[in-house]
């Protein structure tokens, strides 16, 4: 009962997770273009 509780809460802070790291790497992919440009 207690896996089945934790389980929603385990997929939605991976789902978080991911959903910052794919923001991070866009702003830093950003980040780097813009610094290249002269």
């Amino acid at each position: 009962m207690s896996v089945w509780r934790e389980q929603p809460i385990r997929m939605e802070f991976l789902s978080h997770f991911t959903g910052n790291y794919n923001i991070w790497l866009t702003e830093t992919k950003l980040l780097t273009r813009m610094s290249e440009m002269p």
